[in-house]
């Protein structure tokens, strides 16, 4: 039976513009999720909760049967924090500071960080471990990213937008990351506006509008 890392059962999340009404979902282990709708249908907002930014939801959010609200708060305890990894373009890190500074400031905070494996992938994908973070391209800090999650051996990854203004050749190199990744048993949740990412690596596609789910379907190898 394949394992559920995260699920939402008639959650729901009100602020004065906007609503998250009736989600019900489950993101499975060894899978790819991409979440698609338009602007402002609410995609952002759900991945701030799955991943635990946001917890000021109605209803329940479990990940790796826990209550959200109980094992991803800042004053929890760190274990499940630690397998959730974050990509998208908010500024989340050292921005003034390098990739490698940020590793000396922040991956004492984690109980597992392969140095080693940071650096060598940092070399292999191009990032340049001197250049500030806010002066990375888009494509870069995407990698930066991706590479920071695989450092602390991130189990679920969660990407708003990850290949928005990537180019072709990366898209590529980008969506092989990803179908290792659930090989090896990671849950990947992608909230994206380009049909090819459902195309190219979907296992489920997720369609949200005005705030409530309106289809979940399997997606069939191309």
């Amino acid at each position: 039976m394949d394992e559920v890392i995260l699920q939402c059962e008639n959650m729901s999340f009100k602020r004065k513009d906007f609503k998250l009404e009736d989600i019900n979902l489950k993101i499975k282990a060894g899978y790819i999720t991409v979440i698609t709708g338009s602007n402002g249908a609410g995609k952002s907002t759900l991945l701030s909760i799955l991943e635990g930014k946001n917890l000021k939801y109605q209803g329940s959010v479990r990940i790796y049967g826990c209550e959200a609200k109980e094992c991803l708060d800042v004053k929890s305890d760190r274990t499940i924090i630690e397998k959730i990894g974050h990509i998208s373009e908010e500024p989340i890190f050292f921005m003034e500071r390098t990739p490698l500074e940020n590793e000396e400031f922040l991956s004492p905070h984690f109980s597992y960080w392969a140095k080693d494996f940071y650096r060598k992938k940092l070399k292999e994908l191009g990032v340049d471990e001197n250049t500030s973070v806010k002066n990375l391209s888009r494509g870069n800090y995407v990698r930066f990213q991706m590479i920071w999650a695989m450092a602390h051996h991130a189990e679920v990854y969660i990407l708003d937008e990850p290949t928005a203004g990537l180019d072709p050749v990366y898209r590529k190199v980008f969506y092989k990351q990803l179908q290792e990744l659930v090989e090896q048993g990671a849950a990947v949740v992608l909230a994206t506006n380009l049909y090819e990412d459902v195309e190219q690596i979907a296992d489920y596609h997720v369609v949200i509008e005005e705030g409530r789910i309106i289809k979940v379907e399997e997606v069939e190898c191309i």
